[in-house]
């Protein structure tokens, strides 16, 4: 009779307990694995890397610089790595990388089609940024540069000393691939004429040679030399090099002064070489 009370308050506490522990954080722990990690906190969660659509980044600094996550996985689930966790930069820098090789070819593939890509406070295409503050827009050929301090992220207008634009790092999914995105726009913005009809199907010439998307056609050759052929070529300072993969002994030279638009020609050699990789 006098431990009675005793077992009921017991169970009335285990009672308590089974209803408000969903309503207390508990220790938050992270596994990581090479194809994904592990969650655990009230339940373990498996998320896959390719299951992350969307990474949020939020840098505070508190005597010193505190990084928290927000992880969105493709059931709409989300996942908050915050700042105490052991570890916490390196497990954020790993979750940048991963989702940044992943979404950043699709990102790209989907700006090339013409799509407006979107990353909820800014939008790009081939024509131009916009961002949501103001609904302002800014074409490529009037785009500076950005600034990513962290915890904001600054676009700059040509021939203005001041930001154009200045957004909240924290309010902007995959910031990562959101920079990365922006890098590629700005280099094909910048392309020359001869990149542009190279890449429309056109044949592009330089005196004596023409370039096009099967390979180089020498003035009064045979035909063609297509590009899987040719081991190498390069613009000296006197004279351009083709040489064939058959035999090092066949191979081609052109005095610079023979070639129409030598730098023009050299841009689209190393572009060529560089989006042949």
């Amino acid at each position: 009779m006098v431990f009675v009370p005793f077992i009921g308050c017991g169970w009335l506490g285990v009672g308590l307990w089974m209803i408000l522990s969903p309503w207390f954080p508990s220790e938050q722990r992270v596994f990581v694995y090479q194809d994904g990690l592990v969650y655990a906190a009230h339940k373990a969660e498996v998320i896959r890397w390719s299951q992350m659509e969307r990474l949020w980044k939020d840098v505070r600094f508190d005597r010193k610089m505190r990084c928290s996550y927000v992880v969105r996985r493709n059931d709409r689930a989300f996942f908050a790595f915050k700042s105490d966790l052991r570890e916490s930069e390196k497990l954020g820098t790993r979750l940048e990388e991963e989702i940044t090789r992943r979404l950043l070819p699709r990102a790209i593939a989907a700006f090339e089609a013409g799509d407006a890509v979107l990353f909820d406070e800014i939008a790009l295409s081939k024509r131009w940024l916009r961002v949501r503050q103001g609904s302002k827009k800014l074409a490529w050929r009037d785009f500076a540069g950005l600034r990513n301090d962290d915890q904001t992220l600054k676009l700059y207008k040509k021939w203005l000393p001041d930001a154009w634009a200045t957004l909240k790092v924290v309010a902007i999914p995959n910031v990562a691939v959101l920079s990365g995105l922006i890098e590629h726009a700005q280099r094909e913005a910048t392309l020359s004429l001869q990149i542009v009809a190279y890449r429309s199907g056109l044949p592009v010439t330089f005196g004596p040679l023409t370039i096009n998307q099967q390979g180089i056609k020498i003035e009064h050759g045979a035909a063609i030399l297509p590009w899987n052929e040719i081991a190498a070529i390069g613009v000296g300072a006197s004279e351009l090099i083709i040489r064939r993969k058959d035999s090092p002994k066949n191979w081609y030279a052109f005095p610079l002064w023979m070639i129409s638009d030598v730098p023009g020609l050299t841009e689209l050699l190393n572009y060529i070489l560089r989006t042949a990789r």
